[in-house]
């Protein structure tokens, strides 16, 4: 009885490990349990704000960074979910502090031949028009009623 208490206690509980009755992880069962205990759980502002402190500045491996990438590709916004944007988005205006820092990364960059000549075609024979509220960019043959050339700034 002495020698199989000594194997248990050597080879079985080795010191400095974690005993696991479950090498395999959980079963299917206990894990639905556990999944359903946890569904609408709320997590507490302190906790949260712990979490993100522990986390700030953790890099991620290239692994995970192209498992993520591979998971997202291909994604489409339905149109729903597009016109819910865009209706957040209209009325927005930005601020001067930030028309400056994007005059700014818009200069010096460098453009194609391809982008140039594209850029020509798309905006040549263009006129500004205006109705003193609303400023358009339109073909002088499809001046919308109330508006007449010119911009107000």
């Amino acid at each position: 009885m002495d020698e199989w208490r000594e194997i248990v206690l050597t080879e079985l509980f080795e010191p400095n490990k974690h005993f696991n009755p479950f090498p395999n992880g959980l079963p299917d069962d206990v894990r639905k349990k556990i999944s359903d205990s946890l569904k609408g759980h709320i997590v507490s502002h302190e906790t949260r704000r712990k979490l993100s402190i522990a986390h700030t500045g953790k890099k991620q491996s290239k692994d995970t960074i192209e498992k993520r990438r591979k998971s997202n590709a291909g994604f489409r916004h339905s149109d729903l979910s597009k016109e819910k944007m865009r209706q957040l988005a209209l009325g927005r205006v930005h601020s001067n502090e930030t028309r400056q820092k994007i005059s700014l990364a818009g200069r010096g960059a460098i453009r194609s031949k391809d982008f140039k000549e594209n850029l020509k075609r798309v905006v040549s024979g263009r006129i500004h028009v205006t109705n003193g509220q609303i400023n358009k960019f339109v073909f002088p043959d499809c001046i919308p009623i109330g508006f007449h050339r010119g911009r107000t700034l």
